[in-house]
C-alpha cells in the first residue's frame, strides 16, 4: 500500500505486516518523522510547548529549518517554537526587573550613610 509521510509529505510503501501490527509505519515514512509526529500530536492535546520543544530538541530537531515538513507541521513547530522562547523571554524579563529592584534598594540604602 501506498502512504504519505504525515510530516514530509512524502511518498512511500507499507507492507502487509505493517498494516496489520499497526506499526509506524502507518503513519510516517522513518522512526525519526514517527517521533515528531507523536510529539505533535502530544502537543495538540495538552498544549504544553515547552514539553513539546524540550522534546524535540533533545531529538536534535531543529524548529527554524522546518523546509522539508508539510505547511501544518511547519506551523505547529513554529508555534511551538514561539511559545517556548516566548515562556523564557517572560521569565528572563522578570529575573531582570527583580535584579534591577534588588539593585535600586541596595543604591537607595547606602545613599543615606554616604552623607
Amino acid at each position: 500500500m501506498i502512504r504519505n509521510c504525515k510530516v514530509c509529505g512524502a511518498s512511500y510503501k507499507t507492507c502487509y505486516s505493517c498494516e496489520k501490527e499497526r506499526s509506524w509505519r502507518l503513519h510516517t515514512d522513518t522512526p525519526e518523522h514517527y517521533y515528531i509526529w507523536t510529539v505533535l500530536m502530544g502537543y495538540q492535546a495538552n498544549h504544553d510547548a515547552k514539553q513539546a520543544y524540550s522534546a524535540l530538541r533533545k531529538r536534535g530537531i531543529d524548529l527554524r529549518n522546518t523546509a522539508e515538513y508539510t505547511p501544518s507541521v511547519q506551523a505547529l513547530l513554529a508555534e511551538i517554537y514561539a511559545l517556548a522562547h516566548e515562556n523564557s523571554r517572560a521569565k528572563k524579563a522578570v529575573v531582570e526587573a527583580e535584579e534591577t529592584k534588588a539593585e535600586e534598594q541596595v543604591n537607595n540604602e547606602a545613599e543615606p550613610q554616604q552623607e
